[in-house]
């Protein structure tokens, strides 16, 4: 029995320092390599770009604490760190249910895309353009109570997802939106509750603007939402729950405003946000996370992705969105 414990804590110590030289050893290739790190395999996940022999590795990284876990087999601390290595590579979204980079010069179909508010510009090699003027600020506090008084992103949305619905019955009169003083975009793809969302855009004119990613449930559009506030001095990102009786912030941080610097303007970032089993949400932005936390006001799956323009001029590159 002990030789057995000895060899199990053998292995898994094995395993987490092939994990560890492996990924070291793929960052040094990429920090040595001529070519550049930016590109991105629209077949493949963010965790797996560098190699695809990483997530599974992780996989069994995972099984191996599981099983040392249940048989006692070595000290919870050192379950717990190889627990929290394993979840810094983990990708536990595997299906890949929404991709798309505006090659081919639209947004109906492939995936299909409702646009609301004010329009948008797409261009086969530059991606799709939003802009809105930053004129009127977008004011946001820490609790929007109601769509009384302004939350037209629902109002968009909702008539929008109506329209999409309705679209086989014979065409009718609907009102359009009063203000175009910010651009919707929505897509309906099934979800679940644990997912992945990732865009790579260009902030072209935006330092005092406001641009929100997500995903919805139903034509009211509640669900989770991130919001950029890409500013000179006070840059930050706050996560949203958007709730019946308006949106509300979970949490927000402040990001390092060097990441907004002029000379990057033409740059595209990639944001990563993300939700797990547990409901632990992260926002990362270039590979660097910069707003963690964790809500369960939405347990089941949801119904699409969704891009608010509050304000600015962006360039969306890409986005991908992944379900567990």
């Amino acid at each position: 029995m002990v030789f057995t414990i000895r060899t199990f804590r053998v292995s898994i110590t094995a395993v987490a320092v092939g994990a560890l030289i492996s990924l070291s050893s793929g960052a040094a290739f990429a920090q040595s390599s001529t070519y550049s790190s930016n590109y991105r395999n629209p077949d493949s996940t963010p965790a797996q770009t560098g190699t695809s022999q990483v997530q599974g590795l992780v996989d069994e990284l995972n099984k191996l604490v599981d099983s040392a876990s249940a048989a006692r087999a070595a000290d919870p601390n050192f379950l717990r760190d190889l627990r929290d290595l394993a979840r810094r590579f983990d990708w536990p979204w595997r299906k890949r249910v929404l991709f798309d980079d505006f090659s081919d010069g639209n947004v109906t179909a492939n995936p299909v895309w409702t646009v609301g508010g004010a329009p948008v510009n797409v261009d086969r090699f530059d991606g799709l353009r939003t802009r809105v003027s930053m004129e009127a600020p977008q004011a946001t506090t820490q609790t929007r109570q109601s769509t009384d008084s302004g939350d037209i992103a629902v109002q968009i949305l909702g008539q929008l997802l109506r329209q999409s619905s309705r679209s086989n019955e014979p065409e009718q009169q609907t009102p359009a939106p009063k203000r175009h003083e910010e651009s919707i975009l929505a897509t309906s793809v099934g979800i679940a509750n644990q997912f992945a969302l990732q865009a790579d855009i260009v902030f072209a004119d935006a330092v005092n603007g406001y641009i929100e990613l997500g995903v919805f449930q139903g034509t009211n559009g509640l669900g989770y939402r991130i919001g950029i506030r890409p500013g000179a001095r006070n840059a930050s990102v706050e996560m949203l729950r958007v709730g019946s009786r308006g949106s509300s912030v979970v949490d927000s941080a402040q990001i390092a405003a060097a990441t907004w610097a002029p000379q990057q303007a033409a740059q595209p970032k990639t944001v990563l946000f993300t939700r797990d089993d547990a409901g632990d949400m992260s926002v990362s932005i270039n590979g660097t996370v910069v707003l963690t936390a964790n809500d369960r006001g939405f347990r089941d799956g949801f119904d699409g992705f969704i891009v608010r323009n509050g304000g600015g001029d962006y360039v969306v590159k890409s986005i991908s969105g992944y379900s567990k």
